[in-house]
This record gives C-alpha cells, structure tokens and sequence, in this order.
C-alpha cells in the first residue's frame, strides 16, 4: 500500500494565498475586495484535505464581523439577480419572477 505524502504548512499557505487573490480578481468591487481581503479568513475541510494531499471541493471562508458578511452577500445576491432576469420561478399570485433577496432576523433572547 503507498504511503501519501502529507503537504507541509508553508506549501498549504501558499496555495490558500493563491486562491484568496484568484477570488480577489474575480470581484469587480474594490470596496467588497477589501472587505474580504481584511475581514474573513478560510478554514475548513479544504485544510484538512490539502494536509491528507486529497482533492479540495472547496474552501470555506468566514467572516470576522456582520457588516462584511452582509455586504459580500448582498454583492453575491446583486450578481445573481442580473445574471438570472426571471428569477428561479413565477410567483403564483402575479406571474411576476421570484427573485432571492438577503433578509436579516433580529436576533431574540
């Protein structure tokens, strides 16, 4: 049975910088750019795979506070709601399109 070579920290980091500026490009928005550049951090089961030298599916990013997350995924929402005019259905009532939309809960103790 082979024995795999596991990847080293210094070899993990810099994949995940790789990766981090990639999705950076790939934002169009300076000010959502910078927010995820200063304020998330990617953990997960695609640290786990790259230590086991495994196939990634994906990396998992968090955000270190509710602004930032809100304003990525309001970005997301916005880019998806141009690339999808019909939205994901009709609403029965109307025929208009069901377009996703970000709402928040207020938190209840």
């Amino acid at each position: 049975m082979e024995k795999r070579r596991q990847m080293n920290k210094k070899t993990i980091g810099k994949m995940l910088t790789r990766k981090h500026t990639d999705f950076l490009k790939s934002i169009d928005s300076e000010e959502i750019k910078k927010l995820i550049d200063t304020n998330s951090i990617i953990t997960g089961g695609a640290i786990v795979s790259m230590l086991l030298n495994e196939k990634v599916n994906d990396y998992d990013y968090y955000f270190t506070d509710k602004d930032t997350c809100k304003k990525v995924a309001q970005y997301f929402m916005d880019k998806w709601n141009i690339a999808h005019p019909q939205g994901v259905g009709k609403c029965p009532a109307d025929g208009k399109p069901i377009r996703p939309y970000i709402e928040e809960e207020e938190k209840t103790q």
